[in-house]
């Protein structure tokens, strides 16, 4: 099965196009990492995303335990759904060679993210890949400094516009990464999207960006492609509920923002 026919299959057997983040700060909660380490696969276990997306920087930080913790969340769960590892990969030549092969290869998840500013050649590597695996090219990122170079313009184009519009036609099938917090941004992105184009939309939740409105932008496209990513809002949840456990808190805020974002 090809990634773009899995992102629907998931989405489908989910109801929804949620994606659930995995950035593990372990001060946030207070807990050691074997106390994390359960605590995330205890709220996998009680429900059902339709991807998750594990940022690296979270578990390299751990060094070798934080990379073996990957490997293991990896394996454990990607018969449930697709994987998309977040690294913001780019470079050239082998080097860029030796990342894919480390994401696809090694860590066996399904799609990365990369960073598309040094040009098609530094994507290469990882569009080797396809259809079987996917890449998200960041495009309009849900940062506020991404106007310092995304926003500017060449010949009357902003650069970020200029990108997504060429993506498709330097690999089929790519996808990009256009965050929730510019909305008129995304309702562009949405209405000049290429058809198989699928979206990894970040920014909702505590950067600002509202699921409803995302929602809403995206039925004008194929839904089941995307994924609207959900991280610190679910994985922290007991700061807003401190009533309730870890789990029993990110159940809940899982289950809030998935009925919003239901297809």
């Amino acid at each position: 099965m090809n990634f773009h026919d899995r992102l629907r299959d998931s989405a489908r057997s989910a109801g929804h196009i949620l994606c659930l983040g995995i950035d593990p700060d372990l001060e946030r909660l207070s807990m050691s990492y074997s106390q994390f380490y359960t605590y995330v696969n205890q709220l996998l276990e009680a429900v059902q995303p339709a991807a998750i997306k594990p940022n690296a920087a979270y578990f390299e930080v751990l060094g070798s335990t934080g990379w073996l913790w990957l490997e293991q969340l990896v394996r454990r769960w990607r018969s449930k759904c697709p994987i998309i590892l977040d690294v913001k990969r780019g470079d050239i030549g082998p080097s860029s060679r030796a990342y894919a092969r480390s994401a696809f290869e090694r860590l066996g998840v399904d799609a990365v993210t990369v960073n598309p500013w040094m040009g098609r050649d530094s994507l290469a590597p990882f569009a080797d890949y396809a259809p079987q695996r996917g890449l998200y090219a960041l495009v309009r990122t849900s940062n506020p400094g991404h106007a310092d170079l995304q926003k500017q313009e060449i010949n009357g184009q902003e650069l970020w516009r200029k990108l997504l519009l060429d993506l498709p036609d330097w690999f089929a099938g790519a996808g990009a990464v256009v965050g929730a917090t510019g909305l008129s941004d995304l309702r562009w992105t949405c209405q000049h999207l290429a058809q198989d184009m699928p979206l990894l939309i970040p920014g909702v939740g505590t950067q600002g960006g509202a699921a409803d409105q995302v929602i809403s932008e995206l039925r004008q496209t194929e839904i089941e492609l995307h994924r609207v990513n959900v991280s610190s809002k679910i994985l922290y949840a007991q700061e807003d509920y401190p009533d309730l456990s870890p789990v029993e808190a990110a159940v809940k805020a899982f289950e809030l923002y998935a009925e919003q974002l239901k297809l």
